[in-house]
């Protein structure tokens, strides 16, 4: 607000002379309302909330007098009062004094000292609100910072404290304790630490920043920051004055990330890969013991952090410019992975290492690059000859494979040619049989053989081949037509074995038997999987079986064998003859 539009409250009970100032003032630019009293004074300054400064007289007739009237005026506002008086006595001035501070005016004094003395009141006062709102914000700062302050007189040795300071030590204000107990408030470990650097601050005005453990006089355990500065007269102390701050939050949770980083430390040390990070600028940012000591034994020089990787005294051009090429992908962004043949101490030797380089990304901008290596040499040799060795095994198995293949073919050739040098038809057709019986198994074998799996197999393929193979061995199989309707699925290879026995004695069966006297003919294999269990069907349009053996097929050592083989799979068997004859069996 402008000066020249304030208000002021005039006292005065001498109407005259109240006319003259009230007329001044207002030439002076002031509003000037009027009281002749103590007592209406304080009421108009109740009820006027326009008034911002008081001229007071000291002798105001029969009522109260200005100092008094003053006193009670402060009770209740902070107005500035300046007395307007005519006594100059020395106790007069000094009991104002007491009051207020805003200034005393010897009335008949100049226009222009009395102008001055209320401009200057009003700047006492505005810059009194000032420190006021000023002090309040740092009460409130150091509240919600929890900071605290406190001082210690040199020549008495007398500590103050601020009401935060109380607040964290757990003592109630205003009794502040001597510099004694102030230091006997630190933890047993931190006195020693406290009272030397008190002690070099009183001696050579040496200030201190330390964080240190207090025990509340509550028991309580805290952590503090505590400043303390010299204030130094002639080369000599004469106060101390500092801060102190609660950081027990900030502390804990710096001391558990301590614990972190230790515990991270521990763990990447005793990794015996190598792991490290650097900046932008090629400098070491941190590495764990492996990669140090592995450095160290190659070139005899510890790293540390910001030290340039590229270290040109000590490793060859062209070995660095690979590294500085590896290190600008990383830094550009790129993550990636590869693998390096990395020079030991031993000459001529070399390690095979696979690093991985991860950018450390921030704000869309590579701060740094993150480097982990492991040393795969002996790793990659077992893998080697681990290959190595299951070439071998390969080369064996299919040696193994041929010979079983040729030992199959080698029975089967002998069984042929036995029965080539027989008369006796039954005889004859007895070691034909037992060819086809092998020549079954040699084709289960061979399906194993190239299959990856060695435990199961495919249904359909091996059916539809063994029973083209065994179509193949007689004279008419250009004139027999075979449809298939088999539902693929994976069998044991065991299984298997004795499915291909079964469908062989059948097959040969229909193409002996089933077309005498005809010139063509037809078979169907059906195979069908239903709630886990396998219907297959083996039908022909041939002559039929007849009744005799329909009934008791003992009689006959190949429909014997199927019988017996469908009991082991422990399935069913079923033999109808209706236009040719139909085998069903189950499992």
């Amino acid at each position: 607000m402008n000066l020249q539009k304030r208000t002021l409250l005039l006292v005065e009970d001498e109407a005259v002379i109240a006319l003259l100032e009230k007329r001044v003032l207002e030439e002076h630019g002031y509003t000037v309302i009027h009281a002749n009293s103590g007592e209406s004074a304080l009421e108009m300054v109740r009820t006027i909330p326009e008034i911002q400064l008081i001229l007071m007289d000291i002798d105001l007739g029969t009522g109260m007098d200005g100092t008094i009237a003053a006193e009670l005026i402060l009770k209740e506002t902070n107005i500035p009062i300046v007395f307007l008086s005519s006594h100059t006595e020395p106790e007069i001035v000094e009991k104002t004094e007491k009051i207020t501070s805003y200034g005393y005016v010897v009335k008949n004094s100049s226009t222009t000292v009395l102008d001055a003395s209320i401009k200057m009141a009003f700047k006492l006062f505005d810059a009194q609100r000032t420190l006021e709102k000023t002090t309040e914000l740092l009460v409130s700062t150091g509240k919600l910072a929890k900071v605290g302050g406190w001082q210690v007189d040199l020549s008495t040795l007398k500590l103050s404290w601020t009401p935060m300071t109380f607040e964290i030590a757990d003592i109630p204000p205003p009794i502040e304790p001597p510099l004694e107990d102030g230091i006997n408030l630190f933890a047993p470990e931190a006195r020693p630490v406290i009272s030397k650097a008190i002690e070099e601050a009183r001696e050579s005005g040496i200030p201190y920043d330390l964080e240190l453990p207090i025990i509340t006089a509550s028991g309580i355990s805290k952590w503090v920051q505590t400043q303390g500065f010299a204030e130094m007269r002639q080369g000599k102390a004469v106060r101390l004055f500092g801060t102190f701050q609660d950081i027990t939050d900030r502390k804990m949770i710096q001391l558990e990330m301590d614990k972190i980083r230790e515990n991270n430390a521990t763990l990447i040390n005793s990794s015996t890969d190598i792991m490290w990070s650097m900046n932008p600028d090629y400098t070491l940012n941190i590495a764990n013991q492996t990669f140090l000591e592995g450095y160290y034994n190659f070139t005899g020089v510890w790293f540390k952090t910001g030290d340039s990787l590229l270290m040109w005294n000590l490793f060859p051009k062209d070995f660095l410019e690979f590294w500085k090429g590896l290190y600008d992908r990383g830094l550009s962004g790129e993550s990636f992975e590869i693998e390096i043949e990395i020079p030991t101490p031993i000459k001529e030797v070399l390690h095979l290492y696979s690093i991985s380089f991860k950018p450390v990304i921030s704000n869309a901008k590579t701060i740094g690059l993150c480097c982990y290596g492991r040393n795969i040499t002996e790793s990659r040799r077992s893998e080697e000859k681990i290959n190595s060795l299951l070439n071998e095994k390969e080369l064996i198995l299919k040696e193994v494979h041929h010979r079983i293949k040729n030992n199959f073919a080698t029975i089967t050739s002998l069984l042929k040619m036995q029965a080539m040098n027989l008369k006796d038809e039954v005889a004859i057709q007895a070691l034909e049989d037992a060819s086809l019986r092998v020549h079954s198994m040699s084709v289960l074998y061979q399906k194993l053989y190239r299959s990856t799996e060695y435990s199961k197999l495919s249904f359909k393929e091996y059916v539809e081949q063994l029973v083209g193979e065994i179509v193949s061995n007689f004279p008419m199989q250009n004139l027999i037509q075979i449809f298939y309707d088999v539902e693929d699925s994976l069998l044991d290879s065991n299984k298997l074995q004795t499915i291909g026995i079964i469908i062989n004695e059948l097959i040969a069966n229909i193409m002996k038997y089933a077309f005498i006297g005809r010139e063509e003919g037809c078979i169907r294999i059906e195979a069908k999987l239903k709630n886990s269990i396998m219907e297959v069907i083996v039908q022909d349009d041939g002559v039929g079986i007849p009744e005799s053996i329909l009934h008791n097929s003992n009689h006959t050592f190949g429909l014997y064998l199927v019988r017996e083989l469908v009991s082991q799979l422990k399935g069913e068997l079923s033999i109808s003859s209706d236009q040719g004859t139909k085998v069903v069996f189950t499992f």
